[in-house]
């Protein structure tokens, strides 16, 4: 019995020695710094610190002191990445990479410190790692923003400082769209982190009448020595001063774009300057009482200059309950200037005054609106404002003057416009010169009605071409700068029939180039018309197709004035074998009828032969010279013989 006791009392021993070895089995020998801050914000809330950590023992657990650390700053709290370590000796000693987080609380100042503490039990220090991170002093202010609300004049806004350095002497200002007055214009301090008591700001009832409708802004600036800040407060104003008591509906039921003098440029919602805009508004009467006196205001809002561009109201009328009626209204929206930047709406309001009921006499109000785009150009030149006296009679001078826009933001030079129509035979071009941008020139033109002209309508084409003789083409959508306009002649009109036509024209021609065998040959011909109106003629070649090919006239239909000469070029391919003078004629045509015949007699020069024949044997003489050189032959042969015969 005394030896089991033994053994028992042995193993207990052996155990207790064996338990005090493995608490004791971490041997920690060095702790140093890898990287730490060089300041903190006071309010990043955290950081790290980076350290090695050294064991020569065995692996095990490691304690990290989390409450008794020392340091210069409240509220600092300590994690760690790891809690253990591996296994190391005095030979070869493992080091580990520990990251320290230390979390603070912000607006504090100074620097903060502490000892990272760590042991091998809960109770003993082993290593302890000194830290001293500084925080940077900052000072910064903020201001909040509020809205006065439908209804009110005043709202209530705070002013924080967010920094941690006490602020002294902080004033306060507002500017903006509206007047306010602040109950207190200056703050005599703040501690860092600390918010001030609620300011107020008034807008008197007067200045929130004024108010544009839509959302307008004041700006309050708070600063205080080096530092300031800004909030805002807003309000909004209703197109409609009053509230719809009366259930009045309005809608704007549709908008369409007109375009500019019967040209459509953009959209129905996209609108260039001088564009003739028509709206339909319907106004109904959804309540159970009629509305008196309904008026229809109207207009084009800039929201962001907060101006009207057009501004306008119809007139009275009243709705019975259930009742509605449509309003057209057309306009062009011709202030140019007030429309080169900016977002633009058009709004419709209905007022009226209810007529029984629980709100009896009182004003209802209800409105629509529509965004706009105004689209603005860099080079578009249009043509406003044309007029000429309607109707005009045969025979007679028409003056004709209109507006010419420059609508692009750029300036433009030697600007033209061609007015056209074949029937009446006006083909003018009409120098404007340069226009600003945003800016107009005005046309003045005459043109002349033959006496021989149609009692009817005619389309005059408008065109407007820049320096570089190209019509105006916006890039919008492609269109370009061209309006007709419909002329009414009538009065004073000669009906000549075509069996009267004469030969009241001429022609002239001239050898331009060529006149060689095989190469081009280009006439130049004149028309000349003798008669007294203008007249449009067509130019064929004739009698050319046993010397040449392929005539080209170019022009080959043209319009000469009263009096006037146009010239035209005809162009022949001369065969290869002609020489000698050949003939053509040009033949002028005025609707089906030929009237001018006109022969013309060019010298054509034969292409050049090989040396035997000197270049001058040509085509028609080529068998004398057969013949010739045949005599010379027998000649020759004849000789011959007779020098044989001599010799025998």
């Amino acid at each position: 019995m005394k030896s089991k006791n033994l053994s028992l009392l042995f193993a207990g021993v052996l155990l207790l020695v064996l338990f005090a070895s493995f608490i004791s089995a971490v041997a920690l020998n060095g702790i140093s710094l890898v990287s730490s801050p060089q300041n903190i914000s006071h309010d990043a809330g955290s950081f790290d610190i980076v350290f090695n950590l050294t064991n020569e023992g065995i692996a095990g657990v490691l304690y990290w002191d989390l409450s008794n650390f020392t340091s210069s700053q409240a509220s600092l709290a300590f994690s760690f990445d790891d809690f253990n370590i591996a296994v190391g000796n005095t030979t070869n000693p493992t080091t580990e990479t520990i990251t320290a987080t230390i979390s603070f609380n912000a607006y504090q100042t100074g620097t903060i410190t502490g000892n990272i503490n760590v042991g091998n039990t809960a109770t003993l220090t082993d290593e302890s790692l000194a830290f001293s991170v500084p925080i940077t002093a900052s000072s910064s202010l903020s201001v909040s923003s509020a809205t006065i609300a439908s209804g009110a004049t005043s709202t209530t806004f705070t002013v924080t400082n967010n920094g941690n350095v006490p602020l002294t002497g902080i004033t306060l200002t507002a500017s903006g769209d509206f007047d306010v007055t602040l109950s207190s214009s200056t703050i005599s301090s703040l501690a860092a982190g600390a918010t001030s008591s609620a300011i107020t700001a008034t807008i008197a009832a007067d200045d929130l009448d004024d108010l544009n409708f839509g959302t307008s802004t004041v700006t309050i600036n708070a600063s205080a020595t080096g530092v300031s800040a800004t909030g805002t407060i807003t309000t909004s104003a209703n197109y409609c001063s009053f509230d719809n008591d009366g259930d009045l509906e309005i809608s704007i039921e549709s908008i369409d774009n007109k375009g500019i003098s019967g040209t459509k440029f953009g959209d129905d919602e996209e609108w260039f300057p001088l564009s003739e805009i028509e709206v339909e508004i319907e106004v109904r009467n959804e309540g159970d009482e009629d509305v008196d006196n309904i008026e229809i205001e109207w207009g084009l809002y800039n929201s962001d200059t907060g101006e009207w561009v057009i501004d306008d109201t119809e007139s009275d009328f009243n709705l019975k309950d259930g009742d509605d009626k449509t309003i057209i209204i057309t306009f062009q929206i011709d202030d140019i200037d007030e429309l080169t930047d900016g977002n633009f709406i058009f709004y419709a309001k209905a007022t009226g005054e209810i007529d029984g009921g629980t709100y009896d006499g009182d004003d209802t109000c209800i409105s629509d609106s529509q965004s706009i785009d105004i689209i603005i150009e860099n080079d578009f030149v249009v043509l406003d404002n044309t007029e000429f006296p309607e109707p005009v009679s045969c025979d007679s001078d028409v003056q004709i003057t209109a507006d010419v826009w420059n609508i692009g933001e750029d300036d433009q030079d030697d600007v033209y416009v061609k007015i056209y129509n074949s029937e009446l035979g006006i083909n003018e071009k009409i120098k404007i010169g340069d226009i600003d941008a945003f800016d107009k020139e005005k046309l003045n033109a005459v043109i002349k009605i033959p006496e021989n002209a149609k009692e009817k309508s005619y389309n005059l084409l408008f065109e407007v071409y820049n320096d570089n003789d190209d019509i105006y083409e916006n890039d919008y959508d492609d269109e370009e700068s061209k309006f007709e306009l419909e002329l009414k002649v009538e009065g004073g009109c000669v009906s000549i029939s075509d069996s009267t036509i004469t030969n009241n024209a001429i022609v002239s021609a001239n050898l331009q180039s060529g006149g060689k065998a095989g190469e081009e040959l280009i006439i130049k011909a004149v028309i000349t018309n003798l008669g007294n109106d203008f007249a449009t003629y067509s130019v064929n070649v004739a009698g050319y197709a046993d010397w040449a090919t392929s005539p080209v006239v170019e022009p080959k239909v043209i319009l000469v004035a009263k009096s006037g000469s146009e010239e035209v070029l005809i162009t022949l391919n001369v065969n290869k074998d002609v020489s000698g003078e050949k003939t053509f004629d040009i033949e002028l045509m005025s609707g089906n009828s030929l009237i001018v015949k006109q022969p013309v007699s060019v010298m054509i020069e034969g292409s050049s032969r090989n040396f035997m024949t000197g270049g001058i044997i040509a085509k028609d003489n080529l068998y004398l010279w057969g013949i010739g050189i045949l005599n010379i032959i027998l000649v020759i042969i004849i000789i011959v013989v007779a020098v044989r015969v001599a010799k025998q």
